[in-house]
């Protein structure tokens, strides 16, 4: 509390209670409805499935076959590695993967390597896809486009 007047309201003993309170209720409420709590656990396992689908993918075309099961643990776990800063955040979490691939799987650095990069790239490319079309979509109005187009 002796940051500023902000940090000591919201740490008095009400606050903090009404904030448990808060989050105990917003518990309660997802888990008195099973059908939306499922739903919700189903998609965040397709997500989960959905993220690490294109490591195995991408040792695949490099004719190594590695299993889901290495996927699903070795991507969230390697995840971890981004706590720490990289210089523009880039190769530690690559570094890690290899390393943890060529660990559990026995296959060479370089064929490791070779896939966590393909993986990379193709994450990244389809990231950059959706994300693009949605900042389009969400930049410019549907009705513009058309007006624009009539125009032509």
């Amino acid at each position: 509390g002796r940051a500023s007047g902000r940090v000591r309201s919201a740490l008095t003993p009400a606050a903090v209670d009404g904030g448990v309170d808060t989050f105990y209720s917003a518990l309660d409420r997802a888990a008195d409805d099973r059908r939306r709590l499922v739903a919700a656990g189903l998609f965040a396992l397709l997500g989960w499935v959905s993220f690490v689908t294109p490591l195995v993918t991408a040792f695949a075309a490099l004719g190594v076959r590695i299993s889901l099961a290495l996927a699903l643990f070795a991507v969230p776990v390697v995840s971890l590695i981004n706590i720490v800063p990289t210089p523009g955040g880039v190769g530690g979490f690559e570094l890690a993967l290899a390393a943890v691939v060529t660990g559990l799987t026995g296959l060479d650095l370089g064929t490791s390597t070779a896939g966590v990069l393909l993986y990379r790239v193709t994450n990244y490319a389809f990231l950059l896809l959706v994300g693009g079309l949605a900042s389009a979509w969400l930049s410019v109005s549907p009705a513009t486009v058309v007006a624009k187009i009539g125009e032509s």
